[in-house]
């Protein structure tokens, strides 16, 4: 079993026991269905320094792992997957590129980056965690940027006291159906989240996708969502559960969906509680997948909030809330009527484009403005 310290998720936040004034933050999330871990950084960087992380196999610069990026005052960006050689080396850029999903923007003096890395890698460059656990760098003031070169950062990165792992990484082999314990941690989500909703743009019609309602992106940027998966026992997988026309696909949704909603109805801030999917877990049992649509917190709107750093921690605070909720729950073996296999509660944070379309809200929520659930409204 996993425990909060063992790196599924994690973060760091420097100064040391900042909220919200950091100057850096990073978050790493193991996402479970890509066997992949995604990052988001944050940093003050007033759109003059670069910012990024870095991975090392000892606490020496040398032949470190790294990320970087940095946008600048044209609004042109870059982010560079590379590799420093020599202590006083700036990061040389890999020829292979492997950063997944890779997104920079700045706003209000901070660079936002998010990208994901696959646990493995055959790039003798990258140092994949699936094979080890590494020291994190933590460059929280970066250097002066032109071009596509950089300075030496401004100030000496800070270091992770021991290796951190990335246990889910080296546990499960890639490629295969994965069911992940993911326990709570004090810090899930960021500003990055935030950011990125603003900078996805409405599609003009919601794409297609097969057993579930279309996906469209967020109307607010001060909702967001989580997926939370979890293996029934008892319940052996038939085909017809992914036929949503069945009466078992009908009957075990709105089971799911009702004790999702019992479980969580002391959590302020629940908006929607929805079926994903259902799929087949590797011992032939039944995995549920709901979408959970929250606000930070009961009716806040954006003139309440000062600034994003804000509304990024509130958001921190209702993920915890829901992770944490979860977690107690499982751990007793079920979820109200449903035996749950009490190893297999994945909790992760959702892409905006991985909403899926907006309903009303649910009967456990009150108090909430139905008006904004009739349209696809995007506010920033």
């Amino acid at each position: 079993m996993c425990i909060p310290s063992c790196g599924n998720v994690a973060s760091y936040q420097w100064p040391a026991g900042c909220t919200n004034d950091c100057e850096y933050y990073a978050m790493w999330n193991y996402n479970g269905k890509t066997h992949a871990v995604d990052f988001n950084i944050v940093a003050l960087t007033n759109g003059e320094r670069w910012t990024g992380i870095g991975f090392s196999k000892d606490r020496e610069m040398e032949q470190t792992d790294t990320v970087t990026g940095w946008v600048n005052s044209e609004g042109i960006t870059y982010m560079s997957d590379g590799y420093v050689g020599g202590y006083l080396a700036a990061p040389s850029p890999d020829i292979q590129q492997n950063l997944d999903d890779a997104a920079i923007s700045h706003r209000d003096g901070y660079t936002t980056m998010t990208f994901s890395r696959s646990c493995v890698s055959d790039d003798t460059q990258d140092f994949a965690f699936a094979d080890d656990c590494y020291y994190f760098f933590y460059p929280v003031r970066g250097g002066r940027f032109r071009n596509s070169s950089i300075s030496i950062h401004e100030e000496t990165p800070q270091i992770s006291a021991k290796r951190i792992c990335i246990p889910s990484c080296r546990e499960v082999a890639p490629l295969e159906p994965v069911i992940e314990v993911l326990v709570p941690t004090l810090s899930a989500i960021t500003l990055s989240t935030v950011q990125q909703a603003a900078s996805e743009k409405p599609e003009t019609s919601p794409p297609e996708v097969s057993s579930v309602a279309a996906k469209v992106v967020p109307r607010t940027s001060e909702q967001f969502a989580v997926a939370v998966a979890m293996e029934l026992n008892q319940l052996p997988w038939s085909a017809r559960f992914e036929d949503p026309q069945s009466s078992e696909y009908s009957t075990l949704k709105e089971s799911v969906e009702q004790e999702m909603r019992e479980t969580l109805k002391n959590v302020d801030g629940v908006q929607d509680i929805r079926l994903q999917e259902f799929w087949q877990s590797p011992d032939g049992a039944v995995v549920a997948s709901t979408e959970v649509v929250l606000m930070p917190e009961d009716g806040v709107v954006s003139n309440d909030v000062e600034t994003p750093r804000d509304l990024a921690s509130m958001q921190v605070d209702k993920f915890n809330e829901v992770n944490f909720t979860l977690w107690d729950t499982v751990q007793s073996g079920n979820i109200g009527n449903l035996f749950v296999n009490t190893q297999s509660l994945d909790v992760r944070l959702l892409k905006p484009s991985e909403w899926m379309a907006p309903t009303t809200p649910v009967p456990s929520a009150p108090n909430k403005d139905e008006s904004k659930y009739l349209d696809f409204v995007v506010v920033f």
